[in-house]
């Protein structure tokens, strides 16, 4: 759904958290993105043999021996970055 700061809307409301987008049109623009929880990327890591490594500033590093990816610490994750993680993750 995009909201508008004029107040418009363009459809019914998804499930999701709004983020700003930029400018469009004169208005500010909300898009709402889908988020995947943190615990559910993490169990899909593990599925395809990955170990937690340490904890680091803001982000956690999992590794398969090899490789290391730092996982953001937050409760939701952006679904595209956990596409992306688990795409270079479980990649052969």
């Amino acid at each position: 759904m995009v909201l508008t700061s004029q107040g418009g809307s363009a459809a019914e409301p998804k499930p999701g958290r709004a983020s700003f987008c930029g400018e469009l049109g004169g208005g500010h623009v909300w898009v709402y993105t889908k988020s995947v929880k943190r615990r559910d990327l993490e169990k899909r890591l593990a599925e395809c043999g990955w170990y937690f490594l340490r904890s680091g500033g803001r982000h956690d590093v999992w590794t398969d021996g090899s490789r290391e990816e730092a996982i953001p610490r937050h409760r939701e994750v952006n679904e595209r970055l956990a596409q992306a993680i688990l795409r270079r993750a479980c990649e052969n």
